[in-house]
């Protein structure tokens, strides 16, 4: 099932999506850890969703490289980068009201 996907799921994962209307799946990229069982996605068509890997809609691509997409790197970056800034202003935000 999906719950063995779940654990191992970070930013930058390879992940396949299966949608039914096609019967097809679809190969991305984690882009964004929402929570814990649910990510942000860019498919490598640049198709970009939101999943909960705990449906059975959603696999690990086993041994898969990262997909080599500039574009898609750079917004891993970027979000990365956001979730950091946010983490510290939380952190700051908590220090100065546990000082107050």
């Amino acid at each position: 099932g999906g719950g063995g996907a779940r654990a191992s799921v970070q930013l930058g994962t390879r992940l396949d999506g299966y949608f039914e209307d096609t019967n097809k799946w679809y190969p991305g990229t984690v882009v964004e850890v929402v929570k814990p069982g649910t990510y942000r996605m860019i498919f490598d068509d640049d198709d970009e969703t939101q999943v909960n890997v705990s449906s059975n809609d959603w696999r690990l691509r086993e041994g898969s490289p990262p997909h080599d997409n500039a574009e898609i790197r750079r917004r891993i970056k970027q979000r990365a980068e956001t979730i950091k800034d946010e983490d510290e202003a939380e952190a700051r935000a908590t220090e100065a009201e546990a000082r107050a």
